[in-house]
């Protein structure tokens, strides 16, 4: 039971912070966002060539991840992979489609298929912030909280803004009741983005945390 609340609580982690919170460094906010993109950031380095695909092929490739990236939105785990691997096969260098695919493996429990995957999609563009916090969340799926933690922090080194790379280090460690370690870091999520404290008040990965005073202070104030 615990891991089917964890596999429920982190798949809506990533569809609301895709699907709502579009990142400066995504090439592509998914369509139909109900909230507007942020301003954009410095344009991402283009990433090392790891093929020789046309620019017909790699727009043809970027595509077809978009309609793998909805379906992987909408927990279509299955289908999104068939789109990701049509998207890597026209352009190898389409590192969205590494991240992602990886991600969705993981969401079917396929973990070792994931992690070079999303190491992929990382050498393919070190940039790339959707890669880091996709693998934190591939090895939160696979109980690899201290790795987790450490690509969590890489995500925020490259959007040092983004609230739900610290929601979800707040939420390992709401598991592992280090009540001052997840107070610390979803204090940050919050100062970002205060819908997060709305989210953190039925949570249950901070079910273990949930009666300490500092979180009842933070959250329920």
């Amino acid at each position: 039971m615990p891991f089917v609340i964890l596999f429920v609580c982190l798949c809506f982690m990533a569809s609301y912070k895709y699907i709502h919170q579009p990142t400066v460094n995504s090439v592509f906010p998914p369509p139909g966002s109900v909230s507007a993109a942020p301003a954009p950031g410095p344009a991402e380095p283009a990433a090392e060539p790891g093929g020789m695909s046309r620019p017909d092929e790699k727009k043809e490739a970027l595509d077809i991840y978009r309609q793998g990236y909805q379906a992987y939105a909408a927990h279509h785990y299955s289908e999104s992979i068939g789109y990701f691997d049509r998207a890597i096969n026209l352009d190898p260098a389409c590192y969205q489609a590494y991240s992602y695919k990886g991600a969705a493996l993981a969401f079917a429990g396929r973990y070792q298929q994931a992690m070079p995957l999303l190491d992929k999609a990382i050498m393919l563009n070190p940039h790339y912030e959707d890669a880091y916090f996709n693998k934190a969340i591939s090895l939160e799926l696979a109980g690899v909280y201290g790795q987790a933690l450490i690509f969590y922090d890489q995500a925020l080194e490259v959007n040092a803004r983004d609230p739900w790379a610290y929601y979800g280090k707040a939420s390992i460690y709401g598991r592992l009741r280090d009540v001052d370690a997840c107070v610390k870091n979803l204090k940050q999520a919050i100062a970002i983005d205060p819908s997060t404290r709305e989210h953190a008040k039925t949570e249950a990965d901070f079910n273990n945390v949930r009666n300490a005073p500092a979180f009842q202070q933070l959250v329920y104030r």
